[in-house]
């Protein structure tokens, strides 16, 4: 079984290819959103938020790291992303593999072309889990949490951190 060993929020992860090192930059604990989008930007960002799906302008990613609890066993297993809003609804959803045929560590990278927000200010929980067991159930192995802090005031133009 594929076993977890960490996982980091931040805003890029850059591997090295001589050598297999990952660089993580900028990890990521809260964002601060200042200011308010444009009316056009605005309108959009409020219609998407409404279903769920918006996002901030901050482009961001989940790494992840796993490795073969028994280096000699070759494995594939099933992971999953969800993102939990500040009052608890489910917002997102993403499964993935975890190839450990080969190789007995894997590095596995969940890119997000903004960071989800629905137009709640508070703090979002980006849970890891693994497909595990016999029943093939969902376990929790991590859980990075993102607090998004701005005005009370619609979805907004500029991020600082």
């Amino acid at each position: 079984m594929a076993k977890h060993q960490w996982s980091v929020l931040c805003r890029k992860s850059i591997v090295d290819k001589d050598d297999n090192v990952i660089s993580l930059l900028d990890v990521l604990e809260e964002i601060r959103i200042i200011g308010a989008l444009p009316q056009d930007m605005h309108d959009k960002n409020l219609e998407l938020a409404k279903s769920g799906q918006g996002n901030s302008p901050l482009a961001i990613q989940l790494v992840s790291f796993w490795i073969r609890e028994d280096k000699k066993k070759s494995e594939v297993s099933s992971g999953r992303v969800l993102i939990i809003d500040p009052k608890g609804k489910e917002i997102t959803k993403q499964e993935f593999k975890i190839d450990l045929s080969k190789a007995t560590r894997t590095r596995h990278k969940m890119i997000f072309p903004g960071v989800p927000f629905n137009g709640n200010f508070g703090i979002y929980n980006f849970i890891t889990q693994q497909k595990k067991g016999g029943k093939a159930r969902w376990i929790t192995v991590s859980e990075n949490l993102f607090e998004v802090k701005g005005d009370e005031k619609p979805p907004l133009e500029k991020i600082t951190f």
